[in-house]
Protein backbone atom coordinates (compact mmCIF):
# COMPACT_ATOMS: atom_id res chain seq x y z
CA UNK A 1 0.00 0.00 0.00
CA UNK A 2 1.01 3.93 -0.63
CA UNK A 3 0.53 5.66 2.64
CA UNK A 4 1.07 9.53 2.45
CA UNK A 5 3.22 10.67 5.29
CA UNK A 6 4.74 13.77 6.66
CA UNK A 7 7.89 13.56 7.74
CA UNK A 8 8.86 14.07 11.57
CA UNK A 9 10.68 17.16 12.63
CA UNK A 10 13.69 15.06 14.31
CA UNK A 11 15.46 13.54 11.18
CA UNK A 12 16.67 10.42 13.30
CA UNK A 13 13.30 9.46 14.71
CA UNK A 14 11.52 9.77 11.23
CA UNK A 15 14.44 7.19 9.87
CA UNK A 16 13.51 4.99 12.82
CA UNK A 17 9.35 5.66 12.35
CA UNK A 18 9.77 5.17 8.36
CA UNK A 19 11.62 1.73 8.98
CA UNK A 20 8.68 0.66 10.95
CA UNK A 21 6.19 2.13 8.49
CA UNK A 22 8.00 0.41 5.56
CA UNK A 23 8.74 -3.37 7.38
CA UNK A 24 5.41 -4.68 5.57
CA UNK A 25 6.21 -3.40 2.30
CA UNK A 26 4.13 -0.17 2.79
CA UNK A 27 5.86 2.57 0.32
CA UNK A 28 5.58 6.27 1.45
CA UNK A 29 4.52 9.07 0.19
CA UNK A 30 6.28 12.37 1.09
CA UNK A 31 2.79 15.00 1.81
CA UNK A 32 4.65 17.64 0.04
CA UNK A 33 4.33 15.80 -3.26
CA UNK A 34 1.97 13.54 -2.77
CA UNK A 35 -0.94 14.81 -5.71
CA UNK A 36 1.23 13.77 -8.34
CA UNK A 37 2.41 10.22 -6.84
CA UNK A 38 -0.89 9.65 -5.69
CA UNK A 39 -2.31 9.42 -8.94
CA UNK A 40 0.37 7.68 -10.46
CA UNK A 41 -0.47 5.00 -7.45
CA UNK A 42 -4.17 4.89 -8.53
CA UNK A 43 -3.34 4.73 -12.27
CA UNK A 44 -1.59 1.72 -11.21
CA UNK A 45 -4.22 0.31 -9.39
CA UNK A 46 -2.33 0.68 -6.34
CA UNK A 47 -4.33 0.99 -3.20
CA UNK A 48 -2.87 4.71 -1.32
CA UNK A 49 -3.83 4.87 2.39
CA UNK A 50 -4.71 8.77 3.64
CA UNK A 51 -4.98 9.34 7.37
CA UNK A 52 -7.85 12.22 7.45
CA UNK A 53 -7.80 12.90 11.53
CA UNK A 54 -5.58 15.64 11.18
CA UNK A 55 -5.32 19.24 11.80
CA UNK A 56 -4.97 21.37 8.48
CA UNK A 57 -4.42 25.26 7.73
CA UNK A 58 -7.49 26.94 7.17
CA UNK A 59 -6.24 27.99 3.80
CA UNK A 60 -6.18 24.46 3.01
CA UNK A 61 -8.80 22.92 4.89
CA UNK A 62 -12.75 23.25 5.39
CA UNK A 63 -14.40 22.94 9.02
CA UNK A 64 -16.35 19.73 9.48
CA UNK A 65 -18.30 18.26 12.49
CA UNK A 66 -16.39 15.75 14.68
CA UNK A 67 -16.73 14.58 17.81
CA UNK A 68 -19.32 17.54 18.79
CA UNK A 69 -16.42 20.77 17.50
CA UNK A 70 -15.55 22.05 14.26
CA UNK A 71 -12.08 20.92 13.22
CA UNK A 72 -10.47 21.72 9.90
CA UNK A 73 -10.19 19.20 7.50
CA UNK A 74 -8.27 18.48 4.67
CA UNK A 75 -10.22 17.82 1.69
CA UNK A 76 -7.64 16.82 -0.77
CA UNK A 77 -8.37 13.21 -0.75
CA UNK A 78 -11.78 13.64 -1.80
CA UNK A 79 -10.61 15.99 -4.79
CA UNK A 80 -8.01 13.17 -5.67
CA UNK A 81 -11.24 10.60 -5.75
CA UNK A 82 -12.98 12.83 -7.97
CA UNK A 83 -10.00 13.19 -10.27
CA UNK A 84 -9.47 9.90 -10.53
CA UNK A 85 -12.27 8.44 -10.56
CA UNK A 86 -10.60 6.00 -7.63
CA UNK A 87 -13.54 4.91 -5.13
CA UNK A 88 -12.79 5.81 -1.25
CA UNK A 89 -13.05 2.80 0.83
CA UNK A 90 -12.33 3.24 5.01
CA UNK A 91 -10.56 0.89 6.22
CA UNK A 92 -8.99 0.76 9.89
CA UNK A 93 -6.17 -1.35 11.48
CA UNK A 94 -7.57 -2.59 14.73
CA UNK A 95 -6.08 -4.66 17.15
CA UNK A 96 -7.73 -8.04 18.02
CA UNK A 97 -6.22 -9.51 21.45
CA UNK A 98 -7.06 -13.17 21.14
CA UNK A 99 -4.91 -13.19 17.84
CA UNK A 100 -2.21 -10.66 19.16
CA UNK A 101 -2.16 -8.35 15.88
CA UNK A 102 -3.60 -5.65 14.19
CA UNK A 103 -6.18 -6.83 11.90
CA UNK A 104 -7.45 -4.23 8.87
CA UNK A 105 -10.87 -3.93 8.35
CA UNK A 106 -12.49 -2.48 5.11
CA UNK A 107 -16.02 -0.72 5.65
CA UNK A 108 -18.11 -0.28 2.33
CA UNK A 109 -17.35 2.36 -0.50
CA UNK A 110 -18.76 5.99 0.37
CA UNK A 111 -20.41 7.01 -2.52
CA UNK A 112 -19.34 10.46 -3.59
CA UNK A 113 -21.89 12.86 -4.41
CA UNK A 114 -20.00 15.54 -5.87
CA UNK A 115 -19.98 18.24 -3.16
CA UNK A 116 -16.68 18.60 -1.50
CA UNK A 117 -17.68 19.54 1.83
CA UNK A 118 -20.34 17.38 2.06
CA UNK A 119 -18.64 14.17 0.98
CA UNK A 120 -15.54 15.23 3.62
CA UNK A 121 -18.10 15.63 6.27
CA UNK A 122 -19.49 12.55 5.59
CA UNK A 123 -15.90 10.37 5.60
CA UNK A 124 -15.40 12.09 9.12
CA UNK A 125 -18.94 11.11 10.62
CA UNK A 126 -17.95 7.88 9.83
CA UNK A 127 -14.25 8.02 11.29
CA UNK A 128 -16.37 9.48 14.03
CA UNK A 129 -18.30 6.62 14.54
CA UNK A 130 -15.95 3.82 13.97
CA UNK A 131 -13.85 5.93 16.66
CA UNK A 132 -16.85 5.47 19.45
CA UNK A 133 -17.30 1.83 18.19
CA UNK A 134 -13.30 1.15 19.42
CA UNK A 135 -12.45 4.39 21.69
CA UNK A 136 -9.40 2.47 23.28
CA UNK A 137 -7.91 1.98 19.62
CA UNK A 138 -7.81 5.56 18.65
CA UNK A 139 -4.94 7.17 20.03
CA UNK A 140 -4.02 10.55 19.09
CA UNK A 141 -1.04 12.98 20.31
CA UNK A 142 -1.56 15.79 18.26
CA UNK A 143 -3.90 19.00 18.44
CA UNK A 144 -6.35 17.63 15.89
CA UNK A 145 -9.22 20.87 17.44
CA UNK A 146 -5.93 23.40 16.70
CA UNK A 147 -7.22 25.40 13.59
CA UNK A 148 -10.28 27.12 14.81
CA UNK A 149 -13.02 29.17 12.34
CA UNK A 150 -12.37 32.99 12.16
CA UNK A 151 -13.47 34.39 15.59
CA UNK A 152 -13.89 30.91 17.64
CA UNK A 153 -11.65 30.68 21.03
CA UNK A 154 -8.58 28.37 20.66
CA UNK A 155 -9.42 25.26 22.87
CA UNK A 156 -5.55 24.81 23.53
Amino acid sequence: MNVIVRPLDNPLIDRLVEERRTLSGNRLIDKRDAARRVLKALRNNEAVGILIDQNTSASEGIFVEFFGKLACANPAFVKLAYHSGAPIIPGFALWNRSRKKYILRFYPEIPLTGDIANDTQRIHSLFEEIIRAHPDQWMWIHRRWKTRPEGEELLY
